[in-house]
């Protein structure tokens, strides 16, 4: 693609923030730090990751995002500003679908070798809003793990409590957390009636 006063091939206006990036693509010392926030805008996710563990999945990463927000145009005529509830993760590994939504954890996972018109077809897709609120659900039911939590706390007096199951059995654990909840409330009523009829 050549870019000249602003102006990019194939017809495609960007703007300067975005052709910023595409010109820093160039650069070998660019960072995926410093492409992820204009991914996020563009795609409308609450986050973007890379896998960083190596030189050649950063360098891979850094590539993957000059080809997107090149083909930023064509993302903003299809989704029109819409925003999405997960995060997008991009990886190198070639095993993996080009694109995978997990969505106990909210994460769309997206091979760095995928092209950008996959990506969007799968966000204007009923998968990609089916992903949106799955990642919805998701956060609501961490908010209530949150809450759980803070009152088992409070009610051991203790520094701290985490779950250790699976995010799969996150609603079997919600219920045996109010359950026990609901144990040591009716306990400590039944011990101070109890105390209060002997005394």
């Amino acid at each position: 693609m050549w870019v000249v006063g602003g102006i990019c091939g194939r017809g495609v206006c960007v703007p300067q923030v975005y052709l910023t990036h595409i010109l820093q693509i160039r650069n070998p010392t660019t960072t995926s730090r410093e492409l992820t926030p204009a991914l996020k805008d563009m795609l409308g996710v609450e986050n973007v990751w890379c896998d960083t563990r190596t030189e050649q999945s950063s360098q891979k990463f850094v590539l993957w995002a000059g080809y997107l927000l090149e083909a930023k145009r064509d993302f903003e005529d299809v989704l029109s500003s819409r925003r999405f509830s997960f995060s997008i993760l991009v990886h190198s590994d070639t095993s993996a679908p080009l694109v995978d939504f997990l969505s106990s954890s909210s994460v769309l996972q997206v091979r760095s070798d995928c092209p950008p018109k996959r990506l969007l077809e799968f966000l204007s897709s009923e998968s990609g809003s089916a992903a949106h609120q799955s990642a919805e659900a998701v956060a609501s039911t961490k908010e209530q793990e949150e809450a759980a939590l803070s009152a088992v706390r409070e009610a051991l007096g203790a520094k701290h409590v985490i779950r250790v199951c699976s995010s799969y059995d996150q609603v079997w654990f919600l219920v045996g957390v109010v359950l026990w909840l609901a144990v040591v409330v009716v306990g400590g009523v039944f011990s101070f009636l109890c105390g209060g009829a002997v005394s």
